[in-house]
């Protein structure tokens, strides 16, 4: 994959510097400006890789206080943030009177002669990280991967995100590529957990959410936004990977589908999109789409935003509720299939109407009612919860 780099350099020396990239050479005068661009071809195997020159610099008087300032890095026309930009770069000291050849491992600005070079092998996550699970198969996990993520709580201790907490500042940024939370593949859960962010648990403690109200034995695969088909593909997905006993499902509303989104490496990522799909009306200006957007081409990405529209006007006809409800009949179909007894339910009427009245299917678990808020001022609270889980295990048992 090839990736456009793109910096600016200003230089405080009253004599020229001269600075060579690309086969060029420029001599940078005192408060001149030098636009730098270069292409890297870059893939995601490529660890051999260590660093890769940019430029080199000459001229430098060295103890007289002059720099070279990197006024901006961009990656793929999108700007990374100074505090993030000495990440990237790592700069050779070399050729310079009483200094020895060294090397200065982040770099924000110059003093000295000698090479600077993109950081490759130590980002290579960064460079190819998408806030959404991705892989070869079009049909895998749907997965946030903001939700690995670390962050540096008030008092300075380091947690793991909580589902709430998923737009935070986040100090320490993983990126990290996974189909799920760690579950154990070798254990045999009471019950499979499945549905949207009710069931994710958005802003409720992990012990506050229906599914550990059942068991503290459970897997819970749920995710925020998730629609019916993204709950069947964790569904299949999960069925190969792990063995649980029941499988019980709060259902959304039917306006809500996966958005699917070829990478330039080759993977596909499986996004949610509903209505309110915040993060493309927003145009990529949370930090995890920033970064995603580093590996888009401007033709990628008006080719997503088109790709986005058709699936929004989609979402806004009378089509998705028919498409939803065929692929609620497959979830049935695949329960029964694997010997799994299956029970539903939903927080959105018109779905839960459908469910009372389907021609086949008989577990049909209470109706899942909002009835105080959770910590986010939205999602059903935690009394919501454990009402609905009472009556929820006392039909299933």
């Amino acid at each position: 994959m090839k990736i456009n780099f793109r910096l600016k350099l200003v230089s405080t020396q009253e004599s020229p510097v001269r600075v060579s990239f690309n086969g060029d050479t420029f001599d940078l005068k005192h408060e001149e400006t030098l636009g730098i661009e270069k292409e890297f071809d870059i893939s995601p195997s490529n660890n051999s890789v260590d660093q890769s020159p940019i430029l080199t610099v000459q001229n430098f008087e060295v103890g007289g206080g002059s720099k070279l300032e990197i006024d901006s890095f961009c990656i793929n026309s999108i700007s990374v943030e100074q505090k993030e930009m000495q990440d990237f770069l790592a700069f050779e000291v070399r050729d310079n009177k009483y200094v020895d050849d060294h090397i200065l491992e982040k770099t924000s600005e110059i003093h000295l002669n000698g090479e600077l070079n993109l950081v490759v092998k130590k980002n290579i996550n960064r460079f190819f990280w998408s806030p959404f699970y991705s892989s070869k198969k079009r049909n895998d996990f749907v997965y946030d991967n903001r939700l690995v993520c670390s962050f540096v709580d008030e008092h300075g201790i380091l947690e793991t995100m909580t589902p709430w907490q998923v737009d935070v500042q986040i100090e320490k940024k993983e990126y990290n590529n996974v189909p799920h939370p760690p579950f154990d593949e070798d254990n045999n859960y009471e019950f499979g957990c499945f549905g949207c962010s009710v069931t994710h648990g958005v802003g409720l403690d992990k012990d506050q959410v229906w599914p550990s109200l059942l068991s503290p034995n459970h897997l819970n695969l749920a995710l925020s936004s998730l629609g019916i088909d993204g709950i069947y593909l964790n569904l299949v997905n999960a069925l190969k990977k792990f063995d649980w006993k029941t499988t019980v499902i709060v259902l959304p509303n039917w306006e809500r589908k996966i958005m699917r989104y070829n990478l330039p490496t080759g993977q596909i990522i499986r996004v949610p999109s509903t209505i309110n799909a915040e993060w493309a009306h927003s145009l990529f200006k949370h930090w995890a789409w920033q970064t995603f957007n580093r590996q888009l081409s401007r033709d990628d990405v008006i080719r997503w935003k088109k790709q986005y529209n058709r699936n929004f006007k989609f979402l806004m006809e009378d089509k998705c509720g028919e498409y939803s409800r065929r692929v609620l009949d497959k979830i049935i179909g695949v329960c029964r299939e694997a010997g799994k007894p299956l029970y539903l339910s939903s927080w959105d009427e018109e779905t839960y109407e459908y469910l009372e009245s389907h021609p086949t299917f008989n577990n049909v678990l209470p109706f899942f009612e909002k009835i105080d808020l959770a910590k986010d001022q939205s999602h059903p609270g935690p009394k919501s919860h454990k009402e609905w889980s009472d009556k929820a295990i006392t039909k299933i048992t």
